[in-house]
């Protein structure tokens, strides 16, 4: 069996996480591949490197993975179809809480328009928005919200029909 790639170093790049390794010390490798797996997670191919593209260092930069958490890796160099051992390493990543930005609620008599910009992320999973409507402004309360939307969208607009009451909006970024 070839010899495995040596020195495999992970690194946290924005979104992304970067798989570093040296070149296999056999000679005539034919690629190399990188797998990659989720916490608790089967392990699944993420990169083939050919031969035209080798290097002394080479790097692959892992964007398959959508959830936060420790990320597993094996390297391999193939040569005639046999496998060398897995180099191996790990790497942390946590995505960052998300939040909306500038938002408006515009009071429209009988509907609320809402809008705001939703954060440039891949961990997007949906946007929610929840309304709580009260007899006075004291009473809203998050806890007593309910959910009125859960979907992509930049803004929703909430009819509310006729009433005195007091309403209130919240807008959630859920991840993946």
């Amino acid at each position: 069996a070839p010899a495995a790639p040596t020195t495999v170093t992970t690194a946290v790049v924005g979104e992304t996480i970067e798989v570093t390794f040296n070149q296999s010390a056999t000679s005539n490798i034919d690629y190399y591949q990188v797998w990659s797996a989720e916490p608790g997670g089967s392990f699944g191919i993420i990169a083939q490197i050919a031969s035209s593209e080798f290097a002394t260092t080479m790097t692959v930069v892992d964007s398959s993975f959508n959830v936060s958490g420790t990320m597993s890796y094996r390297v391999y160099a193939v040569k005639l179809g046999i496998y060398s051992t897995a180099a191996t390493s790990t790497q942390a990543f946590l995505a960052a809480a998300l939040a909306v930005t500038a938002m408006t609620v515009v009071n429209l008599n009988t509907a609320y328009y809402i809008q705001y910009e939703k954060p440039s992320s891949r961990f997007i999973d949906n946007i929610e928005i929840y309304m709580d409507s009260q007899a006075t402004l004291a009473a809203l309360n998050r806890s007593n919200a309910s959910i009125v939307y859960s979907g992509q969208n930049a803004s929703y607009m909430r009819s509310v029909g006729t009433s005195n009451n007091f309403h209130q909006f919240w807008v959630e970024v859920t991840t993946t």
